[in-house]
């Protein structure tokens, strides 16, 4: 008699051991994912890409990047990642697990800068983990503008000037020198135009 009311209470206790595992909330709401920095380097001037994935059983997760405790892009994943729909098979969202923004460097204040990437879903977010990177500072115009005009102006004109005593018949000098003025003004052009023309790509709208 004893015996068997002990493993009616085992067989019980097991029952709502397992309702209770079955249906917690904390089990069911797992949010997951990685990701990477391309290069893994970055050089401080250059964009540099920010990808990986992310996941959440209870429904479709966000990926939101962050530097410095500011969120700066928040997005949806829109693409594939290899391995991700093996592994979680059954998931909502598991096929498209893929994200990738781009962050340029120069739009923040020179110095180190921490990046972070988190998974948002249900209602709640949690950190996929962190790097950082360093943004340097940019050459000044009055450095970059002379070292342009040495390697598009005057070495050409050097190189132009050494072939015409070489072969006279096949270089006409006059004709080349517009057209080196011309790009070396061109490119002078863009260098000083490109910061106040060129959009910011963090500003773009995820996926």
């Amino acid at each position: 008699m004893l015996r068997s009311a002990r493993s009616s209470y085992r067989a019980l206790a097991t029952a709502l051991t397992l309702a209770v595992v079955c249906t917690s909330p904390i089990a069911a709401d797992e949010l997951m994912g990685w990701f990477q920095l391309a290069p893994e380097a970055p050089d401080g001037k250059t964009p540099f890409a920010v990808q990986g994935w992310v996941l959440a059983t209870c429904g479709l997760a966000e990926a939101v990047v962050a530097i410095d405790g500011q969120e700066i892009w928040r997005g949806s994943p829109f693409t594939t990642w290899p391995g991700v729909a093996d592994r979680y098979p059954g998931v909502d969202g598991a096929d498209r697990a893929g994200f990738w923004m781009q962050v340029d460097p120069t739009r923040f204040d020179v110095g180190e800068h921490q990046l972070e990437v988190s998974v948002a879903a249900c209602e709640r977010r949690q950190s996929v983990g962190a790097a950082t990177f360093t943004t340097l500072a940019a050459t000044p115009l009055w450095i970059a503008v002379p070292m342009l005009a040495l390697l598009l102006g005057v070495l050409p004109w050097v190189a132009g000037r050494w072939l015409a005593r070489r072969e006279p018949s096949a270089v006409e000098l006059p004709r080349l020198q517009p057209a080196i003025a011309g790009l070396y003004l061109s490119v002078a052009a863009i260098i000083v135009a490109a910061p106040q023309l060129a959009p910011s790509v963090i500003a773009v709208d995820g996926g």
